[in-house]
């Protein structure tokens, strides 16, 4: 064994070079090779070992930071995406659903309401008087009303029901599960929400009232979705016309040589 190790020489110049190597490339400590005897080949190897392993590390640093890159932009891209689909899916100063996906979704609940013959209402409901309000007021506090109106709305009725913003200062609830005489129950809820609503902006203060149509299937067997709506549309004029501040309920056009629509009115 004496005379093997004898062979061996020890690294004492070249082999602080190989060490510096070593410890630049973070691979060990210094103190690690002294007095390592090896052959001058071993030598040769490791000293390719050592400048292979340095690529690595700078192979992999590269790649770390091009990962991180791409994780931040795959971050950036899914907020962009978000964006863009609030941007479809919702009216921007209510932030509502659209008139597109409402009808969507209630294309949606009417055909499964036809399908396994469950209650489907939709509330037509528009604000009394909005034009003045803008008139005396200004379009920004009209803004302000129509905000704090969708608020309202949205938080009188429950999680499973859709508001929507059908329009100027209209909006359009869908309430699946919905029969008659609950749906007119909801449509006077919400109109004495809206009628005990103070709105200001903390300079100019005011209160306004809503008027309300409600269409159910199957009482008002309509043909499709879309004549749902038109017939809570139609209910809410007959509010309007009716004195406003009240709910309306509306029947098939079929029906209505037979029987006139019936109304619950409350004056404010």
């Amino acid at each position: 064994m004496a005379r093997i190790r004898e062979s061996w020489p020890t690294i004492v110049g070249v082999g602080l070079g190989v060490v510096t190597l070593l410890v630049t490339a973070g691979l060990v400590a210094g103190e690690t090779f002294v007095g390592i005897p090896m052959r001058g080949w071993v030598l040769a190897l490791l000293i390719a070992c050592v400048g292979l392993a340095g690529q690595l590390v700078l192979s992999g640093k590269v790649a770390l930071r091009r990962e991180r890159r791409l994780v931040y932009a795959a971050a950036e891209m899914r907020e962009l995406t978000g964006r863009l689909e609030r941007l479809a899916t919702t009216d921007a100063l209510t932030g509502l659903l659209n008139r597109r996906v409402f009808f969507e979704q209630l294309g949606i609940e009417f055909r499964r309401s036809i399908r396994y013959r469950h209650p489907l209402s939709v509330i037509m409901a528009d604000l009394d008087h909005f034009k003045d309000v803008n008139d005396r007021f200004g379009h920004p506090f009209g803004d302000l009303v129509l905000s704090v109106t969708a608020q309202a709305l949205r938080t009188s009725v429950r999680e499973s029901d859709i508001v929507s913003r059908y329009g100027g200062e209209e909006f359009v609830l869908m309430l699946p599960e919905t029969g008659r005489d609950e749906a007119l129950l909801v449509a006077e809820k919400l109109r004495l929400a809206i009628q005990r609503q103070e709105y200001t902006n903390g300079v100019t203060e005011t209160r306004i009232t809503i008027s309300l149509g409600v269409a159910t299937t199957p009482d008002c067997v309509p043909n499709d979705a879309e004549d749902l709506v038109r017939l809570a549309d139609d209910a809410l004029y007959a509010a309007k016309r009716g004195g406003r501040n009240r709910t309306s309920f509306a029947v098939s056009t079929r029906d209505a040589e037979q029987a006139k629509p019936g109304e619950v009115a409350s004056e404010g």
